[in-house]
């Protein structure tokens, strides 16, 4: 499968208590860089697991993100990114990222980016920077319902299912997030063996703060890869809410096939609170189509997901 199997958590790329911090995930290292056509800029990722387990794949593409941003021109904030997941990542080894340049426009700047381990290609994708300009301005009707500070946590939903308390407490601090839930879970009516639509509320944000440029504002490169990073959280299991299933029975195989993001926002922040909106309009064929909208505390529609994963029953 592609991607992390969230059955499999267990990295210690954190701080002293065994929390992981995004920050430090997204932070990458510049290694290499051709000056001349085909320009090339060549980035390697931190290692973030010390035993063997497939890596997340938001960290994947937030990596991509982060990487392919920091070639871009001043000015030229993310607005989308997507790629194909080609083969699951190892987090015991680091990753690299070859950002080709291939067009800085007046408005656009394209890059593609291909992600290494062990000489194979993992992921290979597109990321493309543009220059805010003045035009027509609308948004779907921003949300009603309650906030993060009255959404409970998973313990609370959860609380009739140790098993799952322990694994969302576990996936908030193996991959550095907090997670509340307006509305119940996909999975939960799945545990009282009931359908529910293929939609799920969850509000979300980064632990650890988020990089500020020097006058204050946002660090946009920081920020942007830290979207795509959150933006493949939970999505894949709404597809699961009418068939009575949840990612963790045994017959189940996930994987996150390809991903893009629509970036709306460049001021937006992922260390404050996101309410994502996730629904699967169609499954079949052994996969299955998901989609999500993330908004900000302000009711702002930041970015805009879609996702195609793998999802077999054997």
């Amino acid at each position: 499968m592609v991607g992390m199997d969230l059955r499999e958590l267990d990295g210690d790329h954190g701080d002293a208590s065994g929390r992981l911090s995004v920050p430090a995930v997204l932070a990458l290292e510049r290694v290499a860089e051709l000056s001349q056509p085909p320009y090339l800029t060549v980035f390697s990722g931190p290692v973030t697991r010390n035993t063997g387990s497939r890596v997340f794949g938001g960290q994947v593409l937030g990596q991509v993100v982060a990487a392919a941003a920091r070639t871009l021109p001043p000015g030229y904030p993310v607005h989308h990114a997507s790629g194909q997941f080609v083969r699951p990542a190892d987090g015991t080894a680091p990753l690299r990222f070859h950002v080709k340049h291939e067009r800085d426009g007046r408005v656009f700047a394209l890059r593609t980016v291909e992600a290494i381990q062990h000489d194979r290609l993992v992921f290979t994708g597109l990321v493309s920077g543009h220059v805010p300009g003045r035009g027509v301005e609308h948004q779907i009707p921003r949300l009603v319902g309650p906030g993060p500070e009255d959404s409970p946590g998973g313990d609370a939903w959860y609380a009739d299912w140790p098993t799952y308390v322990r694994y969302l407490r576990k996936l908030e601090d193996e991959l550095g997030v907090e997670l509340r839930f307006p509305t119940a879970p996909v999975h939960v009516a799945a545990l009282r063996g009931e359908a529910t639509q293929p939609q799920q509320s969850v509000w979300v944000r980064c632990r650890d703060a988020l990089a500020d440029l020097p006058e204050g504002s946002a660090d946009h490169v920081a920020h942007a890869a830290a979207l795509a990073y959150l933006s493949d959280l939970l999505l894949l299991g709404a597809a699961l809410g009418p068939h009575r299933r949840t990612m963790f029975d045994q017959d189940v195989q996930v994987a996150t096939i390809n991903h893009a993001i629509w970036l709306h926002a460049p001021t937006a922040r992922a260390d404050e609170w996101l309410r994502v909106e996730q629904w699967a309009p169609w499954s079949g064929n052994g996969m299955a189509m998901c989609r999500s909208e993330l908004f900000a505390l302000d009711g702002r529609l930041i970015a805009s997901v879609s996702q195609e994963s793998l999802i077999w029953i054997v």
